[in-house]
């Protein structure tokens, strides 16, 4: 048996349905695409209403007043960022000003420490140049002090002598200032014929001689050489016939290289510019005596020894 389509879906005709579609207006099927379309732009444009207002509002909260001028529409956040980086602008300006004024003032004190700093050392490299024994020498050179004179004093020979092509040979005499020179090494010194000599000095400046000091160096021999017996004068100026006597003092052979003597504490308040050392006798050496040193100070720290 033929079974057709028709037998199970007998409303389904496609003729008739094309039939009925024929006699339909054109007018309705614009006007249904029509309200279709509208129907649409509604639906979306519901939609995008509701997403402005309840999601662009949160997201970007500038849009808020939207119909407000444009200067005016300048979110919070933003202004107080701008305001932030005004007030850092301003205390950078303030902080470079208080680096500059810092900077000024370490510089200040760094050259000040410097100097300091200098003038310490200096002090301390002219006490251990000078002294070795933390009392400033006004008698030496470096205190400008010179020797102005030798009374009654023939100086001695040195141990060197000037040759002019082996045939001239002259004895070079002994230098009175050899005994305001720091350095103390053995030969360098004023050596004067006999046992009794003087040496006058004139002094860096006027001061008030609170001690002095008497050098000599150890030799191998005897030092039959080295002064003993001396005493120092205190003169105002150079030509005086007789000064103040300060002291008599006495070199210890077996003592220390360096010897400090205090001055009689009676006379330690009248300034003078000018001294006399005078040698009585050595320990000995009747050819001659060797002064290696001879200090003047304006204090008192050591102990004679």
């Amino acid at each position: 048996m033929d079974l057709d389509p028709i037998d199970f879906f007998p409303g389904y005709d496609p003729y008739i349905y094309t039939r009925q579609r024929s006699r339909q207006s054109c007018c309705c099927t614009v006007i249904t695409h029509m309200l279709a379309v509208l129907f649409s732009i509604g639906i979306c444009g519901i939609t995008l209403y509701y997403y402005e207002n309840n999601f662009t509002k949160n997201i970007f909260p500038y849009y808020t007043n939207i119909d407000e001028p444009k200067n005016q529409t300048e979110p919070m956040y933003i202004k107080n960022i701008l305001d932030e980086m005004k007030t850092l602008k301003d205390n950078m300006e303030k902080t470079n000003i208080w680096r500059k004024h810092l900077e000024e003032l370490f510089a200040k004190i760094y050259f000040q420490q410097e100097s300091i700093f200098d003038k310490k050392v200096e002090e301390a490299l002219d006490m251990y140049d000078a002294d070795k024994i933390g009392l400033f020498d006004y008698a030496s050179v470096y205190a400008y002090g010179s020797v102005i004179s030798t009374p009654c004093t023939s100086p001695y020979p040195a141990n060197k002598s000037i040759n002019f092509f082996s045939l001239l040979n002259f004895n070079v005499m002994s230098d009175p200032e050899s005994l305001l020179q720091p350095e103390n090494l053995p030969g360098n010194c004023f050596a004067f014929h006999g046992s009794e000599g003087r040496i006058r000095i004139k002094l860096g400046r006027k001061i008030t001689i609170k001690a002095v000091t008497m050098d000599h160096v150890k030799l191998l021999d005897n030092g039959g050489s080295a002064p003993k017996n001396f005493e120092v004068f205190g003169l105002q100026n150079p030509n005086d016939d007789s000064g103040v006597l300060l002291g008599m003092f006495t070199y210890d052979q077996k003592g220390r290289p360096y010897q400090t003597f205090m001055i009689n504490s009676n006379l330690t308040y009248v300034p003078f510019e000018y001294v006399e050392l005078h040698i009585l006798d050595n320990y000995g050496n009747q050819e001659f005596t060797c002064v290696y040193r001879f200090r003047v100070h304006d204090m008192f720290k050591n102990k004679t020894t």
